[in-house]
């Protein structure tokens, strides 16, 4: 993507455009927390009362900082022969995952199974040509954790939605 005659990029421009590629990303695990959500529909339909269960899922993940604070706070919480740890063992996402196994990192996440470099900008060059530029060496680390947060907020919360509309939303 860098041409020869081209100027270097301003530690200004870097920074803007860094910015700019986050909140892209983030739009998309947002999508994504959407699409897949939209897929427990039929499982909702099938159960009856999730929106407290949902709701106290997208509390948790908004409260705890990392992924493994919220993996532990679910292992004490799933007391077994509870209602919460029977709905989040028997709900799975769209990766085949309970949201059990998911959210203490058994499974990984139903995102990652996604193309997000491809998603965002439908040329593998022009993206890798694009975090050269901005000077972004590992993108999954420029991305971090926080779309861990992201996702999983926005999931639980599209999910308490639909099944608080009975799964007819």
């Amino acid at each position: 993507m860098r041409d020869e005659n081209r100027r270097p990029l301003s530690a200004e421009t870097i920074e803007l455009a860094k910015n700019i590629l986050l909140n892209r990303c983030r739009e998309r695990i947002r999508a994504y927390a959407y699409e897949d959500a939209d897929l427990l529909r039929p499982q909702l339909e099938r159960t009856d009362n999730l929106t407290h269960f949902l709701g106290r899922l997208e509390l948790i993940t908004r409260e705890l900082s990392t992924q493994a604070d919220v993996a532990q706070r679910i292992k004490l919480e799933s007391v077994s022969g509870s209602i919460f740890a029977d709905h989040i063992n028997d709900l799975k996402m769209s990766n085949g995952g309970s949201i059990y196994d998911v959210l203490t990192g058994k499974v990984g996440l139903p995102y990652e199974t996604r193309d997000l470099q491809f998603d965002l900008m439908h040329d593998r060059s022009k993206f890798d040509a694009l975090l050269t530029d901005l000077n972004i060496g590992d993108f999954n680390a420029f991305v971090g954790n926080e779309f861990f947060h992201e996702y999983m907020q926005n999931y639980f919360r599209a999910a308490r939605k639909l099944a608080a509309a009975g799964g007819d939303e």
